[in-house]
C-alpha cells in the first residue's frame, strides 16, 4: 500500500513535468518506466531458463516503479485518439491477452516456462499489454456514454473511493480467503469470481463510510 500511496504524492511532480508538453513526453516517460521494470522482471525468468539461477531482489525501484509505468501510460494513452484501427485491434488483444492471463492463474503448472519468463501479475507484459488494450478500448466506449444527474453522482462516489479501495482490499480479501475453499487453495474459478465480487463490494463500502468521517477522509 505504500507503493500505492507514494505514486500519488509523486503525482503532482509527475504533472509538472508532464504539463503543457507534448504528447510524446508522456510516452517516452510511459515506455521508458514500464518497459524497464517489465524487463527487470523477466530477466530472472529467463537466465534461470539458460542455466543462470537468479532471483529479483524486490525494493521500491522495481516493485514502486511498475505503478508509475502504468500510471503514466494510462495518462499518455488518454492525450491520444485511438482510430477504428487501433481499437478494433486492443479489442483482439483484450481477448487474446485476457485469455492467457487466465490460463497463466489458472493453470500455472502447465504454463511453468511462460510464467517464469511473464509473470502473470502486474509486472508482467501479459498483464501490462491486457492493461493497454482495454485502455484503449474503454476510453472511446465511455466517452460516448451519457449519464442522468443521480447516475453522474454514483460514478463520481465510485471514482473518488478507488483509491481507498487499494488502501484496504487486502484487508478485504480476508473475508473470502476464509469463506471459500476452492478460492483459497485455487481449485475453483467460481469461488473466484464470487470471491473477487465480495472482495470489490467490501472494499467499496469500507472506503466510501470511511470518506464521511472527519479525519479519516483525508486518507481516503
Amino acid at each position: 500500500m505504500a507503493d500505492l500511496g507514494g505514486l500519488y504524492l509523486v503525482a503532482p511532480v509527475l504533472g509538472a513535468f508532464l504539463h503543457q508538453a507534448r504528447p510524446s513526453r508522456a510516452a517516452i516517460l510511459a515506455g521508458s518506466t514500464l518497459g524497464f521494470t517489465l524487463l527487470v522482471f523477466m530477466a530472472p525468468g529467463l537466465l534461470g531458463i539458460i542455466g543462470i539461477p537468479q532471483q529479483i531482489q524486490l525494493g521500491a525501484l522495481t516493485v514502486w516503479l511498475a505503478y508509475v509505468g502504468l500510471f503514466v501510460t494510462g495518462y499518455a494513452l488518454s492525450l491520444v485518439v485511438a482510430t477504428q484501427r487501433w481499437i478494433v485491434l486492443c479489442g483482439i488483444g483484450v481477448v487474446i491477452f485476457g485469455t492467457i492471463a487466465i490460463l497463466q492463474a489458472g493453470f500455472p503448472e502447465r504454463l511453468t516456462v511462460l510464467n517464469l519468463v511473464a509473470r502473470p501479475d502486474y509486472q508482467g507484459p501479459i498483464v501490462a499489454a491486457l492493461s493497454i488494450c482495454v485502455f484503449v478500448v474503454a476510453i472511446p466506449l465511455f466517452n460516448r456514454v451519457s449519464l442522468g444527474e443521480r447516475m453522474g453522482r454514483l460514478v463520481v462516489t465510485l471514482s473518488e473511493a478507488t483509491f481507498g479501495v487499494f488502501l484496504v482490499h487486502l484487508a478485504a480479501l480476508l473475508v473470502p480467503y476464509r469463506l471459500f475453499d476452492g478460492y483459497r487453495n485455487h481449485t475453483s474459478i467460481f469461488q473466484a469470481i464470487a470471491a473477487y465480487a465480495l472482495i470489490l463490494v467490501v472494499s467499496f463500502v469500507i472506503s466510501i463510510g470511511a470518506r464521511r468521517i472527519p479525519g479519516v477522509e483525508l486518507v481516503f
